[in-house]
C-alpha cells in the first residue's frame, strides 16, 4: 500500500514545503512529531536571502530510520547554500515519527522539497 504525505506549510515570508515519502513498503508514512507546524517552526528564511529578496528551491533526499532519526541526508536540487543549510537545519531539528509496518517502526526514504519565496502582499 503506498501512502502519499503532503505537508503545506506557509513560513512567515509564504514559504512552503511538500513532502512526499519515496518509500511503498510501509503502512503509516513517517512524519513530523507536531505534523507540518513543527517543521514550519524549524525552517528559517535566511536573513540575508531575505534582505536581498532571493529565492530558491532546495530537495533534500534523507532516511529516516526505525528510531525517528535522520541519516543519510543530502542536497539533490541545490538552491544555494543558504537555501541549502536553512532546509537541512529544519530537517534535522524536528523530531521525526518512524514510518511503520503494521505496529513495527521501518526504516524509509524521504524526498523533500523546499521552496523559498517572497510573498507578494
Amino acid at each position: 500500500m503506498r501512502t502519499t504525505l503532503i505537508i503545506t506549510c506557509l513560513l512567515l515570508l509564504g514559504s512552503f514545503v511538500i513532502a512526499e515519502p519515496v518509500m511503498t513498503q510501509y503502512y503509516s508514512a513517517p512524519h513530523p512529531v507536531g505534523g507540518s507546524e513543527a517543521l514550519k517552526k524549524m525552517t528559517h528564511y535566511p536573513n540575508w536571502a531575505q534582505e536581498m529578496r532571493m529565492e530558491g528551491q532546495v530537495i533534500l533526499s534523507f532516511k529516516i530510520d526505525s528510531k525517528g532519526k535522520v541519516t543519510e541526508l543530502e542536497v539533490v536540487e541545490s538552491g544555494g547554500h543558504l537555501f541549502n543549510e536553512a532546509a537541512m537545519q529544519a530537517v534535522k531539528n524536528v523530531k521525526w515519527q518512524p514510518a511503520s509496518h503494521g505496529e513495527i517502526p521501518v526504516e524509509s526514504q524521504y524526498l523533500l522539497p523546499f521552496e523559498f519565496k517572497i510573498s507578494q502582499r
